[in-house]
């Protein structure tokens, strides 16, 4: 199996352990058992599940819609992403996950206003989304390992994956067009979200359970070489909460919790979440 099918075969086979990673960071905002829960492109339902399990009332949403097999009798409502518009405006939630969804959307500003909508006053918000400007990303980007693709809006990503690398041949309009920080920032900031980054968060958890952060093969084999070698510590080290250097140019996937209402002085604040 080539590497980058490899990347793909392992987002599917760790989505149980990128669930438990959203779950742990919410834990550390919120109480999860009776919570209303918006599983926004549930994708193979690994955070769907795992909350579920946790005692929260689930619904999951994705375009596929071969995934109403696998959520059947499992107690977490499916919602196809054709059928999500009037079913969102039908019900509330306390809590909306986006995990790896922003880059993915066609219009990332009006599935936030849409999150905004239907959270509840007070209700959390989970982003996970890739930085269009890490140098990381520009080297190789985090989908087709593709250098420079980080880099071009969608239409343009479509040709070059499609037509000029051949590394991904199927029919799609879900191609990722990462966002820079500063429309992530505009959009959460004009939507009223108040928002900390809890990538420190997630740096504890890399070098704890890998699988639950990253995919690609290599990336395992180098996580697991950095805490063979000590260098753990400064990994975590350089990682931070704040708006900066390495939030802006280094840091390759922006990890974020939001709230609706009253919650931190300023967005994307300064405050480093423990």
């Amino acid at each position: 199996m080539s590497t980058h099918l490899q990347v793909w075969e392992n987002y599917r086979k760790f989505a149980d352990e990128r669930g438990w990673l959203v779950a742990t960071i919410l834990k550390h905002f919120t109480n999860i058992e009776g919570k209303r829960v918006l599983d926004m492109g549930c994708g193979e339902g690994g955070t769907s599940r795992t909350f579920f399990q946790m005692g929260a009332k689930v619904t999951a949403v994705d375009s596929n819609p071969d995934l109403a097999q696998k959520f059947k009798n499992s107690g977490i409502i499916f919602i196809n992403a054709r059928d999500q518009e009037k079913y969102l405006k039908a019900n509330k939630f306390e809590i909306v996950i986006l995990q790896d969804v922003l880059e993915h959307v066609p219009d990332p500003e009006q599935t936030i206003k849409q999150m905004n909508f239907c959270l509840c006053p007070g209700g959390w918000i989970f982003i996970s989304t890739p930085n269009r400007f890490s140098v990381l990303n520009i080297i190789s980007d985090p989908h087709w390992n593709l250098p420079g693709v980080a880099m071009f809006p969608r239409k343009a990503v479509a040709f070059l994956v499609h037509y000029i690398f051949h590394r991904d041949l199927r029919e799609r309009t879900d191609w990722a067009a990462l966002l820079s920080l500063r429309n992530l920032k505009r959009i959460l900031d004009s939507n009223h979200f108040e928002t900390v980054f809890v990538n420190s968060i997630v740096a504890k958890v890399l070098f704890q359970k890998p699988e639950a952060v990253v995919c690609h093969p290599k990336h395992i084999q180098h996580v697991q070489w950095l805490r063979k070698n000590s260098l753990d510590r400064w990994i975590n080290h350089l990682v931070n909460d704040r708006i900066g250097i390495f939030n802006w140019f280094i840091n390759p996937t922006w990890y974020v919790v939001g709230k609706l209402g009253n919650w931190v002085t300023g967005k994307l604040s300064n405050t480093v979440i423990r």
